[in-house]
């Protein structure tokens, strides 16, 4: 990633990038990571996240992590965010 791009970026900013410029299940479940950090999902307190059908989505590991902490998986239909 050109760190450029995190120049006057908050401090807390996390800049990830895949050299091809597409995302991946690996780099998906960095950024799920980040997202329970700052969401602070609870078991009595879920949080819906609503996506795209991306195959780096339906990674095994995501949602695997994403049960353990409480996140709630959609994945829109086909042709629906266009």
């Amino acid at each position: 990633m050109n760190e450029r791009l995190m120049i006057n970026a908050p401090n807390e900013s996390v800049g990830e990038a895949q050299p091809n410029g597409w995302m991946n299940a690996e780099l998906f479940l960095k950024w799920m990571h980040v997202f329970v950090k700052y969401s602070k999902p609870t078991a009595e307190n879920p949080v819906l996240l609503i996506l795209d059908g991306h195959a780096s989505h339906k990674d095994l590991d995501v949602i695997e992590f994403a049960r353990k902490n409480h996140i709630h998986m959609l994945s829109t239909p086909p042709s629906f965010d266009s």
